[in-house]
């Protein structure tokens, strides 16, 4: 895991310059592809200046391997067979026919681990510094995944064993966030929620139906923390919801340094005493359970 965290930084500083040859394991290239089942052309099986570094292993098995040898410009038809257990199940364990353009082909430089690159990322003044840091990340990430593990399994419990009354209204109320939430996300990447429905052939109902009984459940873990807030006696102090307050307040100050006009200051407090409580429910559940 250490390797392949390094390994991961060296790539993203690693120089990449287009190269006039062949190309080879490890570069970086960008094709055109085309790829048929029976003739028909699967679903997203249409690709322009398509990019993917030969070696990662992040296409159907084998298609890296045919695009060696290759130069812009260069075409190619092969067949290839994908695996029984492949990831896109439309197209598991057939024979699918391949035409692949080469368009570009770049040579990947990946820049020497020493105390010069770890300088260059900021903070460290020697490699070992560099690598005693990415420990304590992936330390600090696999902590983070077993306290998510510990408290997913004890809401679990909590749900499957409390007798929560849950009126569809409640569920519809969570429905409305979590599209709105959805909505928002969609945006940030320049996406309609009408569109991304239609090319799912799919309605906002179709949508809500498929996520009611995730909707359910949260309402479910809602009331089940609110529950156990009131019986560990757990609060949350006034000053540590005005300085979660204040602090992100200041992120959101405008370049003349004055409060947006749509911020609402009082609904946001509301929300981070609430978010604060929850974390600290957690938190109580979590040392409950590893005690």
């Amino acid at each position: 895991e250490l390797d392949d965290a390094i390994e991961s930084i060296r790539a993203s500083r690693a120089d990449v310059a287009d190269a006039d040859r062949a190309a080879a394991s490890g570069d970086r290239v960008e094709v055109d592809f085309e790829v048929r089942d029976m003739g028909q052309v699967i679903d997203g099986g249409i690709s322009k200046n398509h990019p993917l570094v030969i070696g990662k292993n992040n296409f159907i098995p084998g298609f890296e391997e045919q695009l060696i040898g290759l130069q812009k410009g260069d075409r190619k038809e092969f067949s290839l067979t994908a695996p029984a257990d492949f990831a896109n199940k439309s197209i598991a364990g057939k024979k699918l026919d391949m035409k692949v353009e080469m368009q570009r082909v770049q040579q990947v430089t990946l820049p020497a681990i020493d105390d010069a690159f770890a300088q260059k990322l900021g903070k460290f003044t020697n490699v070992d510094q560099l690598i005693l840091s990415v420990k304590d990340g992936l330390l600090k990430e696999k902590e983070e995944k077993e306290s998510q593990r510990v408290r997913l399994a004890a809401i679990d419990k909590l749900i499957d064993g409390a007798k929560c009354d849950i009126s569809e209204d409640m569920v519809n109320i969570q429905l409305d966030l979590m599209v709105q939430n959805f909505d928002n996300d969609l945006h940030k990447h320049d996406m309609e929620l009408s569109l991304y429905l239609a090319k799912l052939g799919k309605t906002q109902d179709d949508m809500r139906k498929d996520w009611k009984a995730d909707a359910k459940r949260q309402v479910a873990m809602t009331l089940v923390l609110h529950a156990l807030a009131r019986v560990g006696d757990i609060q949350v102090p006034p000053e540590e919801v005005s300085a979660a307050l204040e602090s992100l307040v200041q992120s959101a100050l405008t370049t003349e340094g004055q409060v947006p006009n749509n911020l609402d200051v009082e609904s946001l407090r509301r929300s981070l005493e609430s978010r604060l409580l929850t974390e600290k429910t957690l938190q109580y559940l979590e040392r409950t359970c590893v005690s």
